[in-house]
């Protein structure tokens, strides 16, 4: 198989309210809901971008992201060379492929991957898709360093916003995701952002449904205009208006 470009393709939301969580996100971005068993599914148009989980009472809900990886276990043997943690030990599971789960030396965590099948082009771009990912970290010049060793992701650039610097990563010229200076009561983590249209009407809507506006729209050079809103269970999730 050719080499990968390391980029996050799924994301699942663990969280104490399965239900409450999938509609509140239904309603905001326009995803459908597909039900099964215990989670439930979520959609843009026909495409799949990721599922909402059960976890228990006393956990704090977040979203766990996968990253396309040529190889999960030499990306585990960095991040412990990198003083980071292993969760889960590479695995195989069935219906998606080679994956584990780790902790990088901030202690935000994610899944490397191998899929058994490669995600399309319809993943990655489209309303209504995740098309970015913002890193919460204490220290984001340090982050942005350990990325550079961990996935090959490349400083490319740093964006002022009027609520903290944007450390800009990308493996080509590109940028695939941006590292942010934390609040100093939430843990480090990886926050996804879905593509809209209107940032501010989303962020009016993510009010009106409950969520609490963590970071107001802010314009990043390059990138596009962000925001966060933080769930009613605590879990964060980002909206995206791209540059043209």
């Amino acid at each position: 198989m050719p080499a990968v470009t390391p980029q996050f393709f799924w994301f699942d939301l663990m969280t104490t309210d399965v239900d409450s969580a999938a509609q509140r996100l239904a309603a905001l971005f326009g995803w459908k809901i597909l039900s099964t068993g215990p989670w439930r599914g979520l959609a843009a148009d026909e495409t799949m971008v990721g599922s909402v989980l059960p976890i228990g009472d006393n956990a704090q809900p977040h979203w766990l992201g996968q990253v396309l990886v040529d190889d999960v276990a030499a990306t585990c043997r960095r991040t412990a060379f990198l003083q980071g943690e292993i969760l889960l030990e590479p695995a195989m599971l069935d219906g998606v492929g080679q994956l584990a789960v780790v902790a990088d030396p901030s202690g935000a965590v994610w899944s490397p991957t191998q899929p058994d099948v490669m995600p399309t082009e319809d993943v990655f771009t489209g309303q209504g898709r995740i098309i970015w990912t913002t890193l919460l970290a204490p220290r984001p010049d340090l982050a942005a360093k350990a990325y550079k060793q961990l996935l090959d992701w490349k400083p490319r650039g740093v964006s002022p916003t009027p609520y903290g610097d944007v450390h800009l990563l990308g493996k080509r010229r590109t940028p695939v995701a941006g590292v942010m200076a934390l609040e100093e009561s939430q843990p480090a983590q990886w926050v996804p952002h879905v593509q809209v249209v209107q940032i501010e009407a989303t962020a009016d809507r993510a009010r009106s449904l409950g969520f609490e506006v963590v970071l107001p729209p802010a314009s990043v050079e390059g990138v596009g205009t962000l925001a966060i809103f933080r769930d009613p269970q605590g879990a964060l999730i980002g909206a995206i208006a791209p540059v043209d």
